[in-house]
């Protein structure tokens, strides 16, 4: 039986409900799998990414060593039936690129493609599932709000809205080469891996529906809608646009796309990446003050979690697998239906125990809502992917929090490895395709 890996090449490298019994079963060719990244796991401190393969960040200078690493991984993968799949942009930008701007320079974009076309070359005989970018939203939105990862932070409201569009732009042109340069010969399918926390209205009241659903598109349509539907979402450019006016600015402060540029990105993907980790109730906001210029005052909205949700290792996990059927049926409704996988889902706790219990029954409740989405919502969901393969650097949290099925001693020089009690649990699952 097949098992899926999502291999992140940043190399990233992703092995790819309620507590009643389900009456479902996953179909015989739903893949499973276990995620993992190279700067959580494999990175060190004196490792330049564009990963191992290019250590000054150019092309000019391949790294054979990196180049057989990876191959050895991806070898003994597909010797074991699992299948690689490669993220090629986690979020570990070479650090010669950061005084130029990063994301927000539009020179990266050639850099990010260049080194994509290489990737390709080495590793597409063998790989044929390939993810551009690991969540956009938290690199370009994110980092400066929670200082999360490596080391890009945009200043919010203007450069990170430079970053967005650079991603985006860089994204198509490597879906382009990859159809134009690889596809007849290696068969594989590309796309990217959005991040999704599901909006729930904080109440019945038009306001915060529409609050709710506001959100939403600026979290997730701002990247999905451009590649799928054309351009961003009209609500996203309408308030960023209104904002941007007031404020002075001569045009929004969110780069607009050329007819020509929305042509190039629409349908630049074969298949949807989800990850999603947990839910939210959004309310409807009074406007900030029209002096703040922020992404979170473009937005609008504010948000918060109910106590009644069963908590988790990490304050803001909340448990709330009906928001994951949720997202699905919304991205089905909104996006006609396309092909998702689920790249990340996991659950974090702070003990690291091999008796695991609340992650089987985490893991349990959204396998079912996952099963529920296929069977009775009709989503062509394909793929569940576990965050994570084992226990490690979980960015700004450090070592506190665990997601692994596998513990890591990190006392250890060894970094011995043993299975949690949920390895068994999944074992099952992948092999009856039943959650109980």
């Amino acid at each position: 039986m097949k098992t899926f890996q999502v291999l992140q090449l940043s190399l990233i490298f992703s092995i790819f409900v309620n507590l009643v019994q389900s009456q479902y079963l996953f179909p015989d060719d739903f893949k499973f799998g276990v995620a993992s990244s190279a700067y959580q796991i494999e990175g060190a401190w004196n490792v330049n990414a564009w990963t191992r393969i290019f250590p000054d960040g150019y092309i000019s200078y391949v790294n054979q060593d990196g180049v057989d690493y990876y191959n050895n991984i991806i070898n003994k993968l597909i010797e074991n039936d699992i299948e690689p799949v490669i993220t090629l942009y986690h979020w570990d930008l070479p650090q010669m690129f950061s005084p130029q701007g990063g994301w927000a320079n539009p020179a990266i974009i050639d850099l990010f493609t260049y080194y994509a076309r290489k990737a390709f070359e080495f590793f597409g005989d063998r790989v044929k599932l390939w993810i551009t970018f690991n969540e956009p939203k938290v690199f370009c939105q994110d980092f400066n709000l929670f200082m999360s990862a490596a080391n890009e932070v945009y200043p919010s409201g203007v450069i990170d809205y430079m970053c967005t569009y650079h991603v985006l732009k860089a994204h198509a042109e490597t879906y382009h080469i990859y159809n134009r340069e690889f596809k007849a010969t290696q068969k594989g399918r590309i796309s990217l891996t959005l991040n999704f926390e599901w909006s729930e209205p904080g109440s019945d009241s038009p306001e915060d529906i529409a609050a709710a659903e506001q959100r939403r598109q600026f979290e997730f349509g701002l990247y999905a809608n451009p590649i799928i539907n054309f351009d961003y979402p009209k609500i996203v450019k309408d308030r960023i646009a209104e904002r941007s006016k007031q404020q002075g600015f001569p045009e929004s402060r969110l780069p607009q796309f050329t007819l020509a540029e929305k042509l190039r990105i629409r349908g630049t993907y074969d298949f949807l990446g989800l990850n999603h980790y947990s839910t939210w109730h959004v309310f409807a906001a009074a406007e900030r003050d029209i002096a703040e210029i922020s992404y979170e005052s473009d937005m609008g909205t504010f948000r918060n979690q109910s106590n009644e949700w069963p908590t988790s290792g990490s304050d803001w996990n909340k448990v709330v697998p009906w928001g994951l059927r949720r997202i699905l049926q919304w991205i089905k409704k909104t996006y006609r239906n396309p092909i998702v996988l689920i790249t990340e889902c996991g659950y974090p706790d702070q003990t690291g125990t091999l008796d695991d219990e609340p992650r089987q029954d985490f893991l349990r409740d959204y396998f079912n809502a996952t099963l529920e989405a296929i069977h009775e919502d009709q989503v062509n969901v394909q793929a569940f992917t576990i965050w994570s393969l084992m226990d490690n650097l979980e960015w700004q949290q450090g070592y506190r929090i665990k997601f692994g099925l596998f513990h890591v001693d990190f006392e250890d020089e060894a970094r011995t490895r043993t299975a949690k009690k949920s390895v068994a649990y999944v074992r099952s699952v992948v092999e009856t395709r039943k959650t109980d």
